[in-house]
């Protein structure tokens, strides 16, 4: 009989008294799209799902033959991670027993030096001799005198008759006062601000004024005046 071929019609592949001219076809499909979704397992999932996997290519040898990493090779990274990660924890848990113990100890040394600092003998020495070991709190300094206004900048206001102020801080400073006067006048207060910038509103418009600053501090004690700094008012 003459050799037939595939896709002749109303044959049969096992069709008794045929002969093939060629292998058996191979079936054709798509190929499998796996999806494992590993970015969202924790580390004790993954290992899991290593080892199902492993233990699924194992459980069917025969239909995985060549798959690529082996069932084994599977295995041997699941416990390696299980390893790692136990170790780990161990690591975690052993750095967290120490830094408890340091904390305790800083507490503890924190107290002796305390102790020994506050102890009646130490108290009781003269202040020369206790001060070769320990440093001794300052008695605090008694303010006697303010210094002087210094760096003061004048500029029109943001309105008619007023005047912007600014001037260096002072430490110590409780507030400042202000006064203006014209070419032909006297010296009159203007404000007292615990700021050290201001607006002095109400001058005279048009007219040239001269501006002076002293600071009050501590006690009712005051600086020196500024020296006058002249500005006219908007």
């Amino acid at each position: 009989m003459a050799k037939l071929k595939w896709g002749t019609p109303g044959l049969k592949w096992n069709q008794p008294g045929i002969h093939w001219n060629g292998d058996a076809p191979t079936k054709t499909h798509k190929m499998n799209n796996v999806v494992l979704a590993l970015k969202d397992l924790t580390i004790t999932e993954l290992i899991a799902e290593l080892r199902r996997v492993s233990q699924g290519l194992a459980d069917n040898a025969a239909a995985f033959t060549g798959v690529d990493p082996t069932a084994a090779e599977l295995a041997t990274v699941a416990d390696t991670l299980e390893g790692k990660t136990s170790t780990a924890a161990q690591r975690a848990q052993a750095a967290e027993a120490a830094t408890l113990d340091r904390d305790n100890t800083v507490t503890a040394a924190s107290a002796m030096l305390t102790q020994t600092a506050t102890c009646d003998v130490v108290k009781a020495l003269a202040p020369e001799v206790c001060a070769l070991v320990f440093t001794l709190k300052s008695a605090p300094v008694a303010t006697t005198s303010m210094p002087k206004v210094t760096t003061v900048t004048v500029s029109f206001g943001d309105k008619t008759t007023e005047l912007d102020i600014m001037w260096a801080p002072i430490a110590k400073s409780r507030a400042f006062e202000i006064q203006f006067k014209t070419a032909t006048g006297v010296w009159t207060p203007a404000k007292t601000t615990t700021r050290s910038s201001t607006t002095i509103e109400g001058l005279p418009a048009g007219v040239l004024v001269q501006i002076r600053i002293r600071v009050i501090g501590p006690n009712e004690l005051t600086g020196e005046w500024s020296d006058p700094i002249e500005h006219l008012v908007p």
